[in-house]
């Protein structure tokens, strides 16, 4: 995600008002998208994949499971 689009999700969530041209080069927000957008997503290895699959009985166990573990992978 970039930060443009980081931007223009946090002026729809309405966290800054009156648009783009307000965020003015240096304020907290524009740092904090800065940041979210150098942040690189890792998703699950082949390996967890296989382990949740075959430790989970239904798929309610398999979500709570994926989510944890992206949640670890990610932090």
């Amino acid at each position: 995600m970039t930060q443009d689009e980081i931007i223009r999700l946090a002026e729809e969530a309405g966290v800054h008002e009156g648009g783009k041209e307000n965020w003015v080069a240096g304020n907290r927000w524009e740092a904090f998208a800065k940041l979210v957008a150098a942040r690189t997503w890792v998703g699950l290895t082949l390996e967890q994949y296989v382990a949740i699959n075959c430790s989970c009985l239904t798929v309610d166990q398999a979500t709570c499971s994926t989510e944890r573990q992206l949640k670890e992978n990610n932090t």
